[in-house]
């Protein structure tokens, strides 16, 4: 069962849980998706959302490890669509030159995601850090992830900002 986002508060992580105003609407609204984006997007009960005017830059792309986590959520969850937020053969990987791991930016939208919960997606990542890299438990504190969740409950939308030791991002949401 899923823990209550007030529950999750008063954990100390390295976890940032906030009500935001960001609005998924004004997000697909944007020019620079197409109308088939735009469709395809409305179905998605995960969307991987690019990182906008990434340090200033005026780019936009994905995190490095989105390609490869959104292959491993396939497998795991067959049953459900998870699409980049991106104009089919747009897709552009944003290169960050450190040994921290990225996680692409996901957005949990439908029933599906509400029902299952945000705390099994987090363990997918760590799961998915852990595997893709051999990591040791001795290893996870040592090793430092990024992760960025959204969720929409009741027209309140919540982001939840990890960043902190893979060993952590395990952890906070356990009981």
């Amino acid at each position: 069962m899923s823990k209550s986002i007030d529950e999750l508060m008063k954990k100390e992580y390295g976890v940032k849980i906030e009500k935001t105003d960001f609005n998924i609407e004004e997000f697909m609204n944007k020019e620079s998706f197409n109308e088939e984006t735009k469709e395809k997007m409305k179905n998605a009960d995960i969307l991987i959302l690019p990182e906008f005017n990434f340090r200033e830059s005026g780019s936009n792309g994905f995190y490095e490890e989105s390609a490869d986590f959104r292959k491993y959520l396939r497998s795991e969850l067959s049953d459900i669509s998870i699409e980049f937020y991106e104009n089919n053969g747009e897709y552009k990987s944003l290169g960050l030159h450190s040994g921290d791991i990225w996680m692409p930016i996901l957005y949990l939208v439908g029933e599906w995601a509400l029902g299952r919960g945000l705390d099994y997606i987090v363990n997918l990542s760590h799961e998915y850090i852990v595997n893709k890299y051999n990591i040791s438990k001795e290893e996870e504190d040592s090793k430092i992830a990024h992760a960025i969740y959204y969720t929409k409950k009741n027209d309140e939308t919540t982001i939840i900002k990890y960043d902190g030791p893979v060993s952590g991002l395990d952890s906070v949401f356990k009981k």
